[in-house]
């Protein structure tokens, strides 16, 4: 991937008023400098490319759904990319009030809605939705019963960003080698990880399997005493492997256009994810 034409791309499209507005909105006055002579690190600059550069066709003159936007930095991508509208779905009301006066004050053909993923369908049929944004969702949500319901819906493409394990990474051990050589069918393709972290950020507080309490507003989950206390909580996260992936797009029926590894060196920042590493994207067509 070369970076400085992506650059180049992103600065033909991105008004950086626009960020500063928009960052200034969802997080308040003192964010502006956040974006102020700010250029993208080289890690967002690939996420850009391969998200919505190379995805225009599922992007251009089509209304949109971005199933978890966070601050709205992809939804606006894809408006600035040729969307005819886009609708932001977030749980976190700082968010989609922030991100709403933003829009409002560009006139901007997007709009946000405050809800989770479950919410998905209901706002499909509303806004007749072609394609649907997943950024870094499927271990916060649960996956396959979101795509299931999408394979059932008129969306056409579904653009996906996801950390996932190389398959060769978990060896099944001889007592399940020796189960699985007994299965009638064809033995399982992949392999799906469960494991636990604490709330540590904002975003972790959106747990959907969590019995605590969660503050509409900010996303974090409450202790018992109504505090938002990292030390104390925690959440059930999902990983999947490469050919879990794929193999239960394939029994649902979709047809996977292209995937695309993350195979560039990238300069990594203060707090990166580590997951970074093991990026994937993906086209998917939604065939009737």
């Amino acid at each position: 991937m070369d970076l400085p034409s992506t650059l180049d791309t992103w600065n033909r499209h991105v008004d950086p008023a626009h960020l500063r507005s928009m960052a200034q909105h969802v997080w308040g006055p003192d964010a502006t400098a956040m974006v102020e002579n700010h250029e993208p690190q080289d890690a967002l600059l690939m996420k850009y490319q391969h998200n919505i550069v190379e995805m225009e066709q599922a992007l251009r003159g089509r209304r949109v759904l971005d199933i978890g936007c966070n601050h709205g930095l992809w939804s606006y991508m894809a408006h600035r990319h040729g969307a005819e509208h886009v609708v932001g779905l977030e749980p976190r009301g700082m968010f989609t009030k922030g991100l709403n006066a933003f829009a409002r004050e560009h006139a901007l053909p997007m709009e946000f809605v405050q809800g989770h993923d479950t919410d998905a369908g209901r706002l499909i049929e509303q806004h007749s939705i072609d394609t649907v944004l997943l950024m870094s969702q499927e271990s916060l949500i649960q996956w396959e019963r979101l795509m299931f319901d999408l394979r059932n819906s008129h969306v056409q493409w579904i653009i996906m960003q996801t950390a996932a394990f190389p398959d060769e990474w978990l060896q099944p051990s001889r007592e399940l080698r020796n189960w699985m050589s007994q299965l009638k069918d064809k033995p399982p393709k992949g392999y799906t990880v469960q494991f636990r972290v604490p709330n540590a950020t904002v975003r972790s507080g959106l747990d959907p399997v969590s019995r605590n309490k969660v503050d509409p507003d900010t996303g974090f989950m409450l202790t018992e005493s109504g505090q938002p206390e990292p030390s104390e909580i925690s959440e059930i996260r999902w990983t999947k492997s490469r050919g879990y992936i794929q193999n239960f797009l394939d029994h649902a029926g979709y047809e996977t256009v292209k995937v695309t590894d993350q195979q560039q060196e990238v300069k990594q920042t203060v707090g990166s994810d580590a997951l970074l590493k093991l990026m994937q994207w993906w086209l998917i067509r939604n065939v009737k």
